[in-house]
């Protein structure tokens, strides 16, 4: 019997303790408190990105100046037109002077050349466009136009006489232009025209047996450089 009574009072002593514990704890000692409560899933912090844009190339880039040179020089169409077959494909290129007096240019960011052969093995057509940055194709044509008063020039063993000319019609669209023909005592003539319009300047040389035919010749292509050259925009 008192074994019994001991083992009864073992038996609440451990049931006040436990209470008083859970009690202690600050912890409601409600199991179902912890049985319902669930362990939410971890979230991770969503870090926005800067959105990346592509940007248009800058018009200072040779590449985006070589396009657009290329995309207003005269085509094998035009120049068909007029006798003119292609000679060779565009080629990159960069002109700081002429030919003539060795008038200098600017130097410009960059430029495409081209050239056609005529119906003789003297004639030919050769144009090259330049693209500009800090100056305008105009002036551009003002400081060249001053290197080419030297009315002659000595290249190699042939001396040339040089002669500004006038065109039967001005070029449609353009800022400045400028026009002139040489000669040799000897060998083909030259006449060559430079177009300036916006960054952009184009130079025209034909080549033939006499002034009159390479006047002739230059005149008929001026006008379509110059439409071409126009659709560059300002």
């Amino acid at each position: 019997m008192r074994r019994r009574q001991a083992n009864t009072g073992v038996g609440m002593a451990v049931m006040v303790a436990c209470f008083l514990l859970t009690s202690c704890s600050g912890r409601p000692n409600d199991l179902r408190h912890y049985a319902d409560k669930t362990t939410g899933a971890p979230t991770s912090a969503v870090t926005s990105q800067p959105r990346v844009t592509a940007s248009a190339p800058p018009s200072n880039d040779p590449a985006v100046v070589r396009r657009r040179a290329a995309d207003v020089m005269l085509t094998d169409g035009l120049v068909a037109e007029i006798g003119f077959s292609p000679r060779g494909p565009q080629q990159a290129t960069v002109l700081e002077r002429l030919p003539s007096c060795s008038a200098r240019l600017e130097q410009p960011t960059a430029g495409m050349e081209a050239t056609w052969a005529g119906t003789t093995p003297a004639t030919t057509l050769s144009e090259y466009i330049a693209g500009y940055q800090d100056v305008t194709g105009a002036q551009v044509l003002e400081t060249t136009q001053r290197g080419l008063h030297c009315r002659t020039y000595r290249a190699g063993d042939r001396t040339y006489q040089v002669t500004p000319v006038e065109l039967a019609s001005r070029p449609v669209g353009v800022d400045a232009y400028y026009a002139w023909c040489e000669q040799s005592a000897v060998g083909s003539a030259d006449c060559a025209v430079l177009l300036g319009r916006g960054k952009l300047v184009a130079y025209l040389q034909v080549a033939a047996t006499a002034e009159t035919r390479a006047r002739n010749l230059l005149q008929q292509v001026v006008g379509p450089a110059a439409t071409r050259l126009v659709t560059a925009g300002p």
